[in-house]
């Protein structure tokens, strides 16, 4: 028996690697299990029996396998996740499929130390270790994550408009993925800016990893109605070169249609009038309705939707377009997308170069732009690229071009961009000496975008349409970066500097790492490191050019109120409505200005471009790994992160109509000058001769300020395997959030260093999460799969540009469930329950209802 297990190991092992044959000597002590799939026929023969046994249980799933999985990410080159000298998971394929994740971002919910919440069915707000919405005045656009980043095949798959992450328009499904691997930490010295938090890089399957045909699908159907299928197939030919296709279609309900409402309505949840405490009509508070009607209305009471007719102020700078139909298509939908993505690969000797490019398009129901309205948008996004990476003998290069266009209907079919984005990458691995490497590298990125909130030119506001082309609005960065990798003994020293030269704002940033590892023995490594990583600039803080008008009423109590502006301090916000005064008609006028644009100084009557600072984290961090006994193994960690120079996007100017004369320049001397808490007194003369409009104007820019976070936390992660039909992991972040030095807003809603500041605990992050996965499998060719994920109650607090909204999301335990079982090689039908017996619950406190589905499908792989 134990002959016939050792024949089948080495004729599959025959079968899978051969093509990668190398002739060199290995030291196979230390082989990564992608070094053992490289091995010849010739090379294992040659084994002695327990060398073989040992390497037989590495491939073979056994309890070593997860701190043996080869990554890259934690040092750009090869290494075993045990030697890691940074806070590092991974997760593979297929614990992927066994667990029965059906998107990538739920597949992080395996991974320790990883925030991930569910806004509506299938579209997902991801982060690392948290830090989301720590501004209480920001609006909903900033709850979105711009601090981790993203990487496919270390291609960046950010959104530089506003630095967040689409998910839905990655090119790839889970049947295209190899492994995901996630580092914890400023990483930016490796990578670049945006890895604040840590990055996640995705690894696809290469076309290489067999021989011959390849076919694969990850397919399911499940209740409530949602269809997913990724399908693949591809051909690894006797020459050099191999190839794979795949394609990936998704289509998903909402569980339970209502949105939330961003400001305060006439009508109940079920679109009747609200009735208060009096009896009569009333306003009811911001939240949650079941369905829209004609009676919502907008935050700052504009124009009710009209189902039939679309509502276009006659100010062109407004070009709101309030037509229900338009802004929610599909209101029972939250997700309908369709995507391609090819690899080619190319492997001879010393050269290992892919090809890959893709396409994606989808319709998705999420919380990413203030509309005005509701906190739930409805995005038309679509994307394509192409990528060449690899590596000729030790030189390691990556280009890549994107191109895209989005639309969020949700604001009205006026907000929508085209972008276009070109990276290149390329660093030696330079082997100096056996115990020394050095990694020198350079890297380019440039970004163009095109759209009406970052006032490109040509746009047409009729039509709410951009021009085909190039984008007007551009960035670029230049970086080089360096790292020094010394090992002595059972001591290793990392240290590494990256430095990044933007276009806009004309200013470096330096961001440096250090990190010791020292491992006593091979089955215990401990570390500590250092390290400063950047935000990047992105195009919504930069170039932020828009102008709006609205035609209100005049505030209550009375238009005696405006004579003194200080007994009015929501001037600009116009909360409550009267009828207009006859022959006077009020105007809201908003402007929202990026650093590059700059804004009207009142005082100084010039422009004014605000000194914009780079938002950047230091983190400290310790952690030690421990690979026990087949029971037991653990990783842990502890960190401290202090963020600095949170930009705040605020009100800078306030400017009233004097209703003297009506003209501006006429009455400049009794103006209303509203200025970081300075106003002055107004006079009005609302009968002045020829005057028709009073007119409020509020400019708001992105502000540096005070405010630093400060975050401590440690997770704690126990796996194993007790026997070769089980095993389990276990994992775990506790955690604090404190904002420090936080503004105070006067009653205008600025910004006013005169009020001093304060601090608070930053409650929007949970301050617990975590989960578990078990895997058991009791005979052959079956498979079962108990996995949770866990997280504490949190409070998001936000502005929605009129009134403060504060809604909370309680304490929840997800379970899932998935049985598979291979009724022939490598082709296996599973059935899953997802997020089962605890309760439908909202995730993310401003989306939808995720309620519990049941599912079967089909995973081939061959």
């Amino acid at each position: 028996m134990k002959n016939n297990i050792i024949k089948l190991f080495i004729v599959s092992v025959l079968i899978v690697t051969s093509v990668f044959a190398q002739a060199q000597e290995k030291d196979y002590s230390q082989l990564t299990k992608s070094q053992i799939l490289k091995l010849t026929y010739e090379e294992l023969i040659d084994l002695d029996f327990p060398v073989l046994l040992s390497l037989a249980d590495i491939v073979g799933m056994s309890t070593d396998e997860l701190l043996q999985l080869a990554i890259v990410s934690a040092s750009r080159e090869e290494e075993s996740l045990i030697d890691a000298p940074l806070s590092v998971s991974v997760v593979t394929g297929e614990m992927i499929k066994r667990s029965g994740a059906t998107s990538i971002p739920e597949a992080l919910r395996l991974i320790p130390g990883v925030i991930v919440r569910e806004q509506t069915p299938g579209v997902y707000d991801v982060h690392l270790r948290g830090m989301d919405a720590p501004d209480p005045n920001g609006l909903v656009n900033w709850t979105s994550n711009s601090l981790t980043l993203v990487m496919v095949n270390n291609r960046i798959v950010y959104n530089e408009y506003q630095g967040n992450i689409s998910w839905e328009l990655l090119q790839i499904s889970i049947d295209d993925i190899e492994q995901i691997e996630v580092v914890k930490g400023p990483a930016a010295a490796l990578y670049g800016t945006n890895a604040v938090t840590g990055a996640i890089n995705i690894l696809t399957k290469n076309p290489n990893r067999t021989e011959g045909v390849q076919v694969g699908t990850y397919s399911m159907m499940s209740t409530p109605n949602m269809v997913n299928t990724g399908v693949s197939v591809g051909y690894n030919f006797d020459n050099p070169f191999s190839v794979r296709f795949s394609s990936h279609y998704e289509n998903r309900k909402r569980h339970y249609v209502d949105y939330y409402m961003m400001g305060s309505q006439p009508i109940d949840a079920n679109g009747n009038n609200f009735i208060g405490a009096s009896g009569n009509d009333t306003i009811g508070r911001v939240g949650f309705v079941t369905q829209l009607s004609q009676r919502n209305v907008n935050i700052v009471g504009g124009p009710m939707i009209n189902a039939d007719v679309p509502y276009i102020n006659n100010d062109k700078n407004a070009g709101y377009n309030y037509n229900q139909n338009e802004r929610f298509p599909n209101p029972d939908q939250s997700l309908n997308k369709y995507s391609f993505n090819g690899h080619i690969n190319y492997l001879k000797d010393d050269i290992d170069l892919n090809l890959m490019g893709g396409y994606s398009n989808a319709d998705v129901m999420k919380v990413f732009a203030i509309n005005n309205m509701t906190a739930l948008s409805t995005d038309v996004e679509h994307n394509m690229y192409g990528q060449l990476f690899g590596t000729v003998k030790d030189v390691n290069i990556n280009i890549d071009y994107n191109s895209g266009a989005f639309e969020t209907l949700g604001a009205g079919s006026a907000l929508k961009g085209r972008s276009s984005t070109l990276a290149g990458d390329v660093f030696y691995n330079w082997q100096i000496l056996d115990n020394f490497n050095l990694k020198p590298g350079v890297s380019y990125r440039t970004s163009n975008y095109y759209g009406r909130i970052l006032g490109s030119e040509g746009y047409d506001y009729n039509t709410f349409s951009t021009t085909p082309g190039k984008g007007d609005r551009t960035n670029s960065t230049m970086s080089g970066y360096i790292r020094a990798d010394f090992r002595i003994s059972k001591s290793r020293i990392i240290g590494a500097v990256r430095a990044d030269k933007f276009q806009y704002p004309d200013k470096t940033a330096i961001s440096p790492q250090l990190v010791y590892t020292f491992k006593p023995s091979e089955d215990i490594l401990m570390r500590a490191s250092y390290g400063r990583a950047y935000r990047s600039p992105f195009m919504i803080n930069l170039f932020t050019d828009i102008d709006m008008q609205y035609e209100g009423s005049f505030p209550s109590p009375s238009l005696e109120a405006l004579s003194n502006m200080r007994q009015y301090p929501q001037a600009a916000g116009l909360p409550s409505f009267v009828p207009s005064m006859p022959g006077i008609t009020p105007y809201y006028n908003a402007s929202y200005k990026g650093t590059e644009v700059g804004y009207y100084d009142v005082k100084t009557q010039k422009n004014v471009k605000p000194d914009y600072d780079l938002m950047y984290t230091d983190e400290f961090e310790l952690g030690v790994r421990l690979k026990g006994n087949k029971n037991i193994s653990f990783d842990g960690e502890v960190f401290c992160a202090i963020y600095k120079d949170l930009d705040v996007f605020s009100r800078v100017v306030l400017y009233t109509d004097p209703l003297v004369t009506g003209n501006a320049a006429t009455d400049a001397a009794t103006l209303g000058w509203y200025y970081f808490g300075d106003p002055t007194t107004l006079t009005l003369n609302p009968e002045a001769p020829g005057h028709t409009e009073f007119n409020t104007y509020t400019t708001t820019s992105f502000v540096d300020s005070k405010v630093e976070p400060v975050q401590t936390g440690a997770t704690l992660s126990v796996f194993g395997q007790p026997s070769n039909k089980f095993n389990y992991n276990v994992f775990v972040t506790l955690q604090q959030t404190y904002i420090n030095g936080y503004y105070k807003l006067n009653s205008y809603n600025f910004v006013d260093e005169t009020l001093g500041t304060e601090t608070f605990k930053h409650e929007a992050t949970p301050s617990y999460y975590g989960g578990f996965n078990f895997d058991y499998r009791p005979v052959e060719g079956l498979n079962i799969n108990l996995n949770g994920y866990y997280y504490g109650p949190q409070t998001l607090k936000l502005s929605s540009g009129k009134e403060s909204i504060v809604e909370e999301v309680e304490q929840n335990l997800l379970l899932n469930s998935t049985v598979s079982y291979e009724f022939y090689d490598n082709m296996k039908f599973f059935v899953s329950a997802r997020n089962f017996a605890t309760g439908a619950k909202r995730q993310f406190a401003i989306a939808d209802i995720i309620g519990e589905s049941y599912m079967f499908g089909l995973d081939i792989d061959f």
